[in-house]
C-alpha cells in the first residue's frame, strides 16, 4: 500500500467515524414546567434565571427570594421585584459538565484511535513484518481522534435552560 492509499484509508475511517460515534449520549426530553408559583421554593439564593414577562421583556438575574405575590432578582441594575402576575416563565441555568464530557470524550477518541490503529497493524501484519503501522498510526489516531472527541463532547454540553415555573 502506498503512501495516498494510506491516507486515503485513514480518511474513509475518520469519516465513517464522523457519522456514527459523535451522537449526544443522552438527549433529555426538557421538564414541563408547571404553572405552580411554589416551584420556585426549589431554588437557591444566587441561581441564574431567565424571567420573560408578559410583555415580551426578558431578563438574565440571579435568584434572591420570592413571595406569595412576587420575586426579588439581582440583576445589572441593582434588585428588582416582579409581581407574579406580570410573570410568564421562571427558567433556571443548569450547571455545565463540559470539562468533564471533553475529557471522557477524549478518551473514548483515542481509545478509539488506537483500537482503529492495532487493527489495522494487525490486518498488515503478514505484509509487514517490521509492523509500523500501529508505532505510527497509534500515536497520530489517538490524538487526533481524541482531541476531535473532547472538543465535540464539550460543545455539546453546555448548560441548558430549565422552567421552573410557566404561567398558564
Amino acid at each position: 500500500m502506498n503512501r495516498r492509499e494510506h491516507i486515503l484509508a485513514m480518511g474513509k475511517t475518520l469519516l465513517l467515524l464522523g457519522f456514527t460515534g459523535f451522537a449526544p449520549a443522552h438527549a433529555a426530553e426538557p421538564k414541563s414546567a408547571q404553572a405552580n408559583w411554589e416551584n420556585l421554593k426549589e431554588l437557591a439564593a444566587g441561581d441564574v434565571l431567565q424571567v420573560e414577562m408578559f410583555g415580551g421583556q426578558s431578563y438574565v438575574a440571579r435568584f434572591q427570594s420570592f413571595s406569595s405575590v412576587a420575586m426579588v432578582v439581582r440583576g445589572g441594575t441593582g434588585m428588582q421585584t416582579f409581581a407574579r402576575e406580570d410573570v410568564l416563565c421562571v427558567s433556571v441555568n443548569k450547571e455545565s459538565h463540559r470539562l468533564r464530557n471533553g475529557l471522557i470524550g477524549a478518551a473514548v477518541g483515542c481509545g478509539a484511535g488506537l483500537g482503529i490503529a492495532a487493527a489495522r497493524a494487525a490486518l498488515k501484519r503478514k505484509e509487514y513484518p517490521q509492523n509500523l503501522y500501529f508505532k505510527v498510526d497509534g500515536p497520530i489516531l489517538g490524538v487526533l481522534l481524541g482531541g476531535i472527541g473532547g472538543s465535540l463532547a464539550a460543545s455539546l454540553s453546555g448548560g441548558d435552560w430549565r422552567d421552573v415555573y410557566r404561567a398558564r
